[in-house]
């Protein structure tokens, strides 16, 4: 992956009458770099995805491929290639007639188009199957198949709009992981547009949390789990629990704050953002810990009431009520042989460190 941008977004706005469905939204993409663009319906991120495409315009601002203005090139001169939601795969053709479809316009020799078509399927995993007709296929080997065709064009960018959301939970973890061994291997940026959030955990390099037309945040997929910016890109990626918190004393590295139900505590800084008075901090439910014998030990200790368990197999959720707070605590505990699985109403000590929190603007 290069740090070279191979798509600049410099203060883009896009408005469809009084409504700003982007705002101000600046971002560098890097070549070679799987990017997503995750968040909720309506906020933005198939709006930005279609103005890289070329299927609409900014209002505003300035977006920039492999260095080139990009303000009235058609989608059809840009060196982008887009994977839709739902495949556009052509039923009536076969899987090389649909993987081919792109290369009708190019002067080229049908051994040539032939080979390269074999090339593509190879790729995806599909050599050998170029007669079959596409209704005789998987989702999955549709999925394949639209990648295929975007592929053959040889982009510098691939879009994806949303393209695993048609299959069902065990194919889509599959194919998540099938799409980012194919990034590393043809080595182009892929663009991912997701409201998933372990998809997007799953297979990027770095993702940009939208709300409202904005960026929230844009990180790795581990300092966002780990220190989201906020309380709404802590709410949206995976389970994070929300104390009320005031602020004691702060620097640009550490903040002390007094946390309700954890007390006075410094906590680190990660951002250097300067805070309110009342904020809050975060602590995901796998930091936490519950402490079922009388010898184990942590850092500090809450005492508290199972409310809830909600068992996932190797996984189970409990939500804990702690005296001077109304709302419980969620805290996720993996299942070990022989440790039995507790119920509501029984007593427990929680284990925490105050590494584990993180303030939340």
């Amino acid at each position: 992956m290069s740090g070279r941008p191979i798509i600049q977004i410099d203060q883009v706005w896009r408005r469809f009458g009084d409504v700003a469905a982007l705002d101000g939204v600046s971002v560098d993409i890097k070549s070679g770099e799987f990017f997503s663009l995750l968040g909720p319906s309506g906020c933005g991120k198939t709006t930005l995805l279609r103005l890289i495409a070329g299927f609409d315009d900014p209002t505003e601002g300035k977006i920039l491929i492999d260095g080139q203005p990009m303000m009235g090139v058609p989608a059809n001169r840009r060196p982008t290639n887009m994977v839709f939601q739902n495949y556009a795969v052509f039923p009536h053709l076969t899987v090389a007639q649909n993987v081919a479809y792109g290369l009708r316009k190019q002067r080229i020799s049908s051994s040539d188009r032939d080979r390269q078509v074999e090339e593509s399927l190879k790729q995806v995993g599909l050599g050998g199957l170029g007669h079959r007709r596409s209704t005789e296929l998987s989702g999955g080997q549709r999925q394949r198949v639209a990648l295929a065709r975007a592929l053959i064009m040889r982009p510098k960018v691939l879009l994806l709009d949303e393209p695993l959301s048609a299959l069902d939970k065990k194919l889509r973890e599959h194919m998540q992981v099938e799409l980012r061994q194919l990034q590393r291997q043809v080595g182009i940026t892929f663009i991912l547009v997701t409201h998933d959030q372990e998809e997007a955990l799953t297979m990027s390099d770095r993702i940009a949390v939208m709300f409202g037309g904005k960026i929230s945040q844009c990180d790795t997929p581990e300092n966002i789990y780990q220190n989201p910016i906020s309380s709404s890109v802590a709410k949206f990626i995976g389970g994070m629990n929300i104390i009320d918190a005031s602020v004691v004393d702060q620097t640009e590295e550490a903040v002390t704050v007094d946390a309700a139900i954890f007390g006075k505590v410094t906590i680190k800084n990660p951002y250097h953002l300067r805070f309110d008075s009342d904020f809050a901090v975060g602590v995901r439910p796998e930091r936490l810990t519950l402490l079922f014998d009388a010898g184990d030990t942590e850092e500090r200790e809450l005492q508290g009431e199972i409310r809830q368990a909600a068992y996932f197999g190797d996984m189970t959720y409990y939500d804990v009520a702690l005296p001077g707070r109304d709302a419980p605590v969620t805290v996720s505990m993996r299942n070990a042989i022989g440790r039995p699985i507790l119920s509501e109403g029984d007593p427990v000590r929680i284990g925490w460190a105050p590494e584990s929190l993180v303030p939340l603007a």
